[in-house]
């Protein structure tokens, strides 16, 4: 009996090795921050505080919000900071400024020289029309950025969960078609579970994993423990949908999958196969003729 459990949004992953990179992220954020005025840094240091910003330890894990999350989170920021900028008097210029540093601190890249590159143009803008356009350069390429960063960490996470539930043997390495990551690792007993991972820039980041191979009730035992492994992991998400697929597989990755490591019969077998049906097939009654008076 095969399963399978669809998780349709993906909200946070654990980030375990970007302490160093964030930690240096937020130094290029400060210098920029200390480019504007008094004002306008004190509005700045409000809106942090107010959305909760951990500060980068080099010894922590770190939850990064997907880009969707981020995305949806932004017209509350420039609502905040247009409420905090209308009691410190600060021009629009330096509304979007600022609007514009607190989203990009929401942003977990892993190069301090993009960061720095993309916030250039805004910080040195000398016009509110060449401000708008740098600002919307700068997060476009930070929130791609972020995305590939997000989803480089939950692909980590799926195999570390997988190997922790037993699946040790990967089939296929993560591999991306199209905007999926498909993702296969099987056990000793020729169980194999199928994640597919949906990557789509312009669409929440989702995550779906099949298990192959069972013929009992052992299928949700097993994706309840890998839901638990995801979970310790650092995966948080919405809340997880399980379907029992009676065998019929729902991912393209499965039907891929099986399609390459079920072999196709040979001409010979082919043969033995028929003469097989031939020799068992039930032969047909004879017809009782009757007579005619």
């Amino acid at each position: 009996m095969s399963a399978i459990t669809r998780r349709p949004t993906i909200n946070q992953v654990a980030s375990v090795d970007l302490g160093k990179s964030m930690k240096l992220c937020g130094q290029v954020l400060q210098t920029s921050v200390q480019l504007m005025g008094k004002a306008a840094q004190l509005v700045y240091q409000s809106a942090i505080k107010a959305t909760n910003q951990p500060e980068a330890n080099l010894s922590q894990s770190i939850s990064a919000q997907s880009v969707f999350q981020v995305q949806q989170n932004q017209p509350k920021i420039e609502q905040m900071v247009q409420t905090l900028a209308e009691q410190h008097g600060l021009s629009q210029l330096e509304i979007l400024q600022v609007s514009t540093l607190v989203t990009a601190s929401q942003l977990q890249v892993n190069s301090p020289q993009l960061l720095e590159q993309t916030l250039q143009p805004l910080m040195s803008a000398s016009s509110l029309g060449i401000a708008q356009q740098a600002s919307h350069n700068s997060l476009q390429q930070l929130s791609l950025a972020h995305q590939n960063v997000f989803v480089e960490h939950l692909t980590r996470a799926c195999t570390q969960a997988a190997f922790k539930v037993g699946f040790k043997q990967l089939e296929q390495p993560p591999a991306l078609v199209g905007n999926t990551i498909r993702l296969v690792a099987s056990d000793d007993t020729g169980k194999s579970l199928v994640t597919e991972i949906q990557v789509d820039p312009n669409q929440p980041v989702s995550l779906a994993t099949e298990l192959l191979g069972t013929s009992d009730r052992s299928c949700q035992e097993i994706l309840d423990a890998y839901d638990r492994a995801l979970e310790e992991a650092g995966v948080r998400s919405g809340r997880p949908e399980r379907k029992i697929t009676g065998g019929i597989y729902e991912l393209d990755a499965a039907r891929e999958f099986v399609r390459r490591t079920v072999k196709p019969k040979t001409q010979d077998q082919s043969k033995a196969s028929s003469r097989s049906q031939q020799t068992t097939r039930p032969l047909p009654q004879k017809r009782r003729l009757t007579q005619q008076q």
